[in-house]
């Protein structure tokens, strides 16, 4: 008799769903620190930080990414191969500002064949995006709206994103001038 009232193929499954909870958790966590790198490159009065500021942004953005990371962002980036190369190109942002907002992830997860079947070695995720930005170029405030695609893998880093790409991304015009995003509470300042 089990003293705990639970059989192996029942502890097997709940060793899964604890391992699936903290999954979600740790990946969750990696796109929040994503966004913030992604938006550290900016200040609060709508300008690019100091380019030491925004390639330090840009090499923590880059970190939430494998090594041998793919970046699919069509029109977007184009593909891009390497942490590497996406660092590069996120410390050549074409923004002003940016406020990245990722939610309704979706996961499935893979294992790595354990007969436990708790360790898990990559997921596949899906994020409904919604960003609003300042375009460098003519000081347009947009709204992209889409989702995102990505497969994450557990690495001695942690869990990292080995490939991204946007399945849909829709641009909205909110106004011409980039005062009419004004910041009512900068980052930091008392309330």
């Amino acid at each position: 008799m089990n003293p705990g009232g639970i059989d192996g193929q029942e502890a097997t499954s709940l060793e899964r769903r604890l391992a699936q909870l903290e999954a979600r958790a740790e990946i969750a966590e990696l796109m929040q620190l994503y966004a913030a790198a992604a938006d550290r490159k900016y200040t609060a009065g709508r300008t690019k930080q100091s380019p030491a500021v925004v390639r330090a942004a840009a090499r923590m953005q880059a970190s939430c990414f494998t090594q041998d990371a793919e970046w699919h962002g069509g029109r977007f980036g184009g593909t891009l191969h390497g942490r590497m190369a996406i660092e590069d190109f996120f410390a050549e942002s074409p923004w002003l500002f940016t406020a990245h907002h990722y939610g309704s992830p979706s996961f499935s997860f893979h294992d790595a064949g354990h007969e436990a079947g708790a360790h898990l070695d990559g997921a596949d995720v899906r994020w409904r995006l919604l960003e609003v930005g300042i375009r460098e170029g003519d000081g347009q405030v947009v709204l992209l709206t889409g989702s995102v695609r990505q497969t994450c893998r557990r690495t001695g880093e942690g869990w990292r994103i080995a490939r991204m790409e946007f399945d849909a991304l829709h641009a909205i015009r909110l106004a011409a001038e980039p005062d009419r995003l004004r910041c009512i509470i900068p980052l930091g300042e008392p309330m």
